[in-house]
């Protein structure tokens, strides 16, 4: 069969450039696929190697890190094995006479607050809140009732104070008031 020319002609042409069109760009984007496959290998490559390069860097740290640590270890251990010998070469006695503090504490003097007596409670602090009715108030059998009972409950409130005052004051001096 001929070359066709005219309208069959041009669309079997453009078939032929539409399937050629069509191979290239698969073509195409296979190679790219295998070109991203491609450089994905060489990233896990990469990735693995630097991955066994931090382990190397850290192993070796750690065997340095002990090595430091070993001879820290055998210092420590040879000053302890001469530590004897270089105690019985030193003289280390303690005086303890002289750690002794020699001081001389000041005479105690007695603050005259404590070394003067107690004064004996006065009377009128125990009967300052007793009033006294006025006159007309006195008339009141009642009202001269409670002042006579605030006054005898005063009374026995200073009888007791005075006795714990002689008490605490000593057995000599409240003797010699309870006979005045």
């Amino acid at each position: 069969m001929g070359r066709r020319s005219g309208f069959s002609g041009f669309m079997v042409a453009m078939a032929r450039d539409a399937a050629r069109t069509q191979r290239q760009a698969e073509a195409n984007q296979r190679r790219l696929i295998r070109e991203h496959e491609r450089n994905m290998r060489q990233a896990e490559r990469h990735r693995v190697l630097q991955e066994k390069e931090a382990r190397q860097r850290y192993l070796e740290e750690r065997i340095e890190e002990v090595s430091d640590r070993n001879a820290a270890i055998n210092d420590t251990l040879n000053a302890l094995r001469t530590i004897l010998e270089y105690t019985l070469m030193v003289d280390d006695a303690i005086s303890f006479d002289s750690l002794r503090r020699r001081e001389a504490f000041p005479e105690f003097v007695v603050p005259k607050v404590i070394s003067e007596p107690y004064q004996e409670p006065p009377r009128s602090r125990f009967f300052y809140n007793v009033k006294s009715p006025n006159w007309f108030m006195n008339l009141f059998p009642r009202v001269r009732a409670r002042h006579l009972a605030e006054l005898e409950n005063a009374e026995k409130s200073y009888q007791m104070t005075l006795s714990q005052y002689k008490i605490g004051r000593g057995g000599a001096a409240g003797s010699s008031n309870k006979a005045a």
